[in-house]
């Protein structure tokens, strides 16, 4: 199914706190996606994969570090905001 509706809900939370986002909107595969992110040096890619509640979690991988890690979707845009101050 297409999880566009929870990637829009998402990046307008993420915007709303602040942080700049993007959503793929070409339907490209992962790896493409993930090429790209890489290729225009974004700080963290954002794995949507279902319907996104307050409680859920998502995967968020640091384009840096390469570190990936499942976090609630409630702490999201904290944990970007601290990982991006450190920069």
């Amino acid at each position: 199914g297409s999880f566009k509706p929870a990637a829009f809900h998402l990046a307008e939370k993420l915007r709303a706190s602040g942080i700049s986002c993007q959503i793929d909107l070409a339907g490209r595969s992962i790896k493409s996606q993930m090429r790209k992110a890489g290729k225009e040096k974004k700080g963290f890619v954002i794995f949507v994969d279902r319907d996104i509640k307050k409680d859920d979690m998502v995967s968020l991988k640091n384009m840096n570090t390469g570190e990936q890690e499942e976090i609630g979707f409630g702490v999201l845009a904290e944990k970007i905001g601290k990982e991006e101050n450190k920069r």
